[in-house]
């Protein structure tokens, strides 16, 4: 029984070495073409520092492997990358970092992960009074941190040499840069048809060939580390189809970036937890738009370094639909791109598919004042921003939204949305038709059609000085919470504690904001949605509550009943209305379902047989936007966006773009 075992991983041991020298067989052939990446300013400025650096991050080898330094085995941290083809062959952008693992144990890897967080602790103790507010890292938070520690305190190797093998075709290839002083590396390859899956010339296909390639360090002459990965997939994007930009913080996982505290421990200590039901709605808005014959391709973006990539691309990989990475380069060749990393990584991917559409999805707290920038410089790729509101469900967040450039845009170009759910409104027969000859002469143009408008969660606003107004913001919630003792924190009073599922002093948790996902113009024949006819209805209350002003909370039992019968009512006659307009005019349309009208009180001037004409031929009706307000009433609950607004609730109140006095 051993004997097989014992052949079975000298094979592999075989396999993986072999592996690691067919990707460097090539490079010594032609030593001239791989060149030393420059040094930018920023670098020049850092030099001086780059002690205290290293001594920070605890990059300095350990005192008993100081003269075997050289000797520490080798590690890549790579991720899925792209290809676009071209005329000589398929151009594979490879981005990673080299580097050096040291053998730190357990205990201090655990003190990295201290070091690395704020306001946390290992053991709970009732003497030190002062951590009363810490958290308490758990055995499972400890095993997640320490790999990402280790990573993180490695040493990096510069002037590295880096191959690349495709098993698929046996061939093996060399990056034309080396590694920089914080062993980052970027290089684009061009492989021939060989190593290139047969499906990734055929344009009617709708699905993203992918193929495996190995990366190792050609002039490294030490181990790799078996216990890191050194391959990652590569995605052969098709020149034409939809690209789907997705930043990932904040709006595919929660990561709670206006919070220093959560964001580290989200970070480095807390397995991936996605944003609700995110990965439901994206996978769901790719086989619809597959089925309507279009390709998807999903890019993923961060501006984590890459040497947390191993915590990102594993649990994303598995939770949403399967795409190529971008993470901020530890760059210090050029200051452009370390300081504006994101921007340079969609202008690279730009360059690569000019003729391909793209929609971007982010949220309100991290480079959103950047979309509209990005869709102007690269119009007409860049299609459609679809934003997080954070506000809308997110009671700690203070950051206050600069929506000033979006009023430049047009109304269809943009979508804001508070829960997941939103985006099943989004046509994929829609998204399909703006990759243009898909379908002559249906070409479409923005998130939607323009003139079906969806409705949104917040409007753009000419406020300015949005940042000053977040930091006095945050300064005063730093002022509220200091005045509560330490022994009664966490304390809902403290805007800063107040996060979905925390446990508060008395042991109350904090609820999670519960919002119905909007379902006007759902398009027909879709959407999957759960129970429609309920969210039907659901949607129809907190359209009437905000028509109205009055009402209660959607989810008490008893006003639930009453506004059912209330709807009823309201539909009866609406049907009576239908009927009579019918008969007036043959070529009305009948609302039924998905299909009815719904009249909104705040637009008394449109007028019924004109909007009746209008609709005849298209399957979704035309919902009026109303514009919301708040009205601040003393000792009333108002409504806001289809939930409730408390009277006393009214301080933890987020400030919003188009919310005014």
């Amino acid at each position: 029984m051993r004997f097989p075992f014992l052949i079975a991983c000298i094979l592999a041991f075989a396999c993986i070495s072999v592996a690691a020298t067919d990707a460097c067989t090539s490079w010594e052939n032609f030593p001239a073409e791989i060149s030393k990446p420059k040094t930018s300013k920023f670098a020049l400025l850092l030099k001086p520092f780059q002690g205290v650096i290293d001594f920070m991050f605890h990059r300095f080898p350990r005192s008993a492997n100081k003269k075997n330094a050289k000797d520490l085995p080798w590690t890549i941290a790579t991720y899925p990358a792209y290809a676009n083809q071209t005329e000589d062959g398929w151009n594979v952008h490879i981005h990673g970092n080299l580097h050096n693992r040291q053998p730190f144990s357990k205990k201090e890897l655990n003190e990295l992960a201290l070091e690395s967080m704020v306001r946390v602790r290992l053991v709970e103790s009732k003497w030190k009074f002062w951590q009363r507010n810490y958290h308490t890292l758990t055995k499972t938070e400890l095993e997640h941190a320490r790999p990402l520690m280790h990573e993180i305190a490695s040493v990096p190797i510069k002037d590295g040499v880096i191959g690349v093998f495709f098993p698929a075709c046996e061939q093996s290839f060399v990056l034309p840069t080396r590694t920089n002083v914080e062993g980052s590396f970027y290089g684009a390859i061009t492989v021939p048809d060989e190593c290139v899956p047969s499906t990734a010339s055929n344009e009617t296909t709708t699905t993203i060939p992918t193929t495996r390639m190995i990366l190792a360090p050609c002039n490294v002459r030490t181990p790799r580390d078996d216990d890191v990965n050194n391959a990652a997939d590569v995605f052969f994007v098709p020149p034409k189809g939809v690209t789907i930009i997705a930043d990932i913080d904040d709006t595919l996982r929660v990561m709670d970036v206006w919070n220093v505290k959560q964001t580290l421990l989200n970070a480095f200590a807390r397995p991936l937890t996605p944003w609700r039901d995110m990965p439901e709605v994206l996978n769901d808005l790719k086989g619809r738009i597959e089925a309507e014959g279009q390709n998807v391709h999903f890019h993923y973006l961060t501006d984590a370094p890459e040497m947390v990539a191993s915590t990102y691309t594993p649990a994303l990989t598995e939770l949403y639909p399967p795409g190529s990475f971008d993470f901020r380069p530890v760059n210090f060749t050029s200051t452009g791109e370390m300081i504006n990393a994101r921007f340079w990584n969609v202008k690279r991917l730009m360059e690569s598919y000019p003729e391909r559409r793209f929609i971007a999805i982010g949220d309100t707290t991290n480079a959103m004042g950047e979309f509209p920038k990005d869709m102007a410089k690269f119009s007409p790729q860049i299609q459609c921003l679809l934003v997080r509101d954070v506000s809308a469900t997110e009671k700690s967040n203070w950051v206050i939204a600069d929506t000033s450039m979006y009023i430049g845009l047009l109304a269809n170009e943009y979508l804001f949305f508070r829960v997941p759910g939103d985006l099943y409104r989004l046509s994929a027969k829609h998204i399909a038709s703006l990759v243009p000859g898909h379908n002559p002469g249906s070409e479409t143009h923005g998130c939607f059609d323009g003139k079906h408008k969806l409705r949104q969660s917040m409007s753009p606003s000419t406020s300015t000085h949005a940042k000053a107004k977040s930091l006095l913001k945050a300064f005063w919630w730093n002022i509220k919470c200091s005045f509560l003792w330490f022994t009664h924190r966490p304390n809902p009073k403290c805007p800063w504690d107040r996060l979905a599922g925390e446990k508060y002093y008395n042991g109350d948790l904090e609820p999670e904001v519960k919002l119905e996902p909007y379902i006007d113009h759902l398009p027909v024949g879709e959407a999957k949605l759960d129970n429609p006819q309920d969210i039907d209805a659901q949607g129809d209350d907190d359209l009437e509550a905000e028509d109205d002003d009055e009402g209660d909370d959607q989810g008490e039992d008893g006003q639930d009943e009453d506004d059912q019968d209330e709807d009823d009512q309201d539909e009866d006659d609406q049907d009576e209305d239908d009927q009579e307009e019918d008969d007036q005019d043959e070529g009305g349309l009948d609302h039924h379902g998905q299909n009815r009208t719904v009249q909104d009180v705040h637009d008394q001037d449109v007028d019924e047989q004109d909007a009746a004409e209008q609709d005849v031929g298209h399957q979704n009706t035309v919902m009026q936007d109303p514009e919301h307000r708040v009205h601040v009433l003393a000792g009333e609950d108002v409504p806001h966006h289809g939930h409730i607004i408390h009277a006393d609730d009214q301080d933890d109140d987020h400030d919003r773009g188009h919310d005014e006095e």
